[in-house]
Formats: C-alpha cells, sequence, structure tokens
C-alpha cells in the first residue's frame, strides 16, 4: 500500500514538474533576438501611459449615475456590469474605510488601469479618487461636474 502511494506521489510531482518546465522554457527570450535600443524604447512608450488623478466628494445616491457615465469614456474594460457592482460597494460601504478597485481598459486603443479609490466620509456622501490616462479625466471632470458635491486638488 505504501509502495502504491509512493508511486502516485512520484508520478503528480513528476507531471507537476513537466508542466512547470514546460512553460518555463515556452517563455524563455529567442536565443539572437536582441532589440534595438530604439525599439525597445518604443514598447516602453507604449507600456506607460501618462495618468492623472480626479478627485472629488460626491453624494452616495449619485454614485451610479456618475459611474455609467464614465463607461461612455472607455472603450473596453469597465462596462455597464463594472460600475453597477462598483457602486454598489461604494454605496454600501461602512463610513471611514478606504477601498480600492482597478480595471484594465482600453481607452483610443491604449491600453492602460482606472483606478478608483473611495471612502465613505458620512452617511451620504463618499470621497472618491479616479487614477485614469487624461482622456478619460478630461471627460470625467465634464461629465461628472454636475453631480460633484465639492472638488480637491
Amino acid at each position: 500500500m505504501t509502495t502504491l502511494l509512493t508511486i502516485s506521489f512520484l508520478l503528480v510531482a513528476g507531471s507537476m514538474f513537466a508542466k512547470f518546465l514546460t512553460e518555463w522554457l515556452s517563455n524563455r527570450p529567442e536565443p539572437g533576438s536582441d532589440d534595438s535600443p530604439e525599439d525597445i524604447l518604443a514598447e516602453m512608450e507604449a507600456a506607460f501611459v501618462q495618468r492623472e488623478i480626479l478627485t472629488f466628494t460626491v453624494h452616495t445616491n449619485s454614485v451610479g449615475v456618475m459611474l455609467h457615465r464614465l463607461t461612455e469614456a472607455v472603450g473596453l474594460g469597465f462596462g455597464t456590469r463594472q460600475a453597477e457592482t462598483l457602486a454598489y460597494r461604494i454605496s454600501n460601504q461602512h463610513s471611514r474605510e478606504y477601498c480600492s478597485a482597478v480595471y484594465p481598459v482600453e481607452v483610443n486603443s491604449i491600453s492602460s488601469d482606472l483606478e478608483f479609490q473611495w471612502c465613505r466620509e458620512e452617511e451620504g456622501t463618499a470621497r472618491i479618487a479616479i487614477c485614469a490616462v487624461d482622456d478619460v479625466i478630461t471627460f470625467a471632470t465634464d461629465a461628472i461636474a454636475d453631480l460633484v458635491i465639492e472638488q480637491h486638488s
């Protein structure tokens, strides 16, 4: 019985090691495929997108409307379902508790992150910070201006 258990363990461990080794070998860079400094700089420019931060206070009953307006500025990654889920999280959170959420998005064919940080200040208000690409922040500033109680710098 012990021998059978030992053999089973070795087979499982061996298959896990084989899977790990296969993935590691497939992810290695190909020899002789050196990128030029220009290629590396172009890849870095595409990977690191300048982001801005917008911080404001809003009534919790306006959070859903605000988030639905933001979905219009984002191409992919932050849709109606994500907006509704986030609005529910913000509205049902305890006071003075800090939370955050990050959504990988695509805006004007540029991949980036849309990051929300919030805290319920009082029973009916929430302080929210949105960190996103400049296009989303510009749109957000105009789209939610009528919902904002106070904008912070």
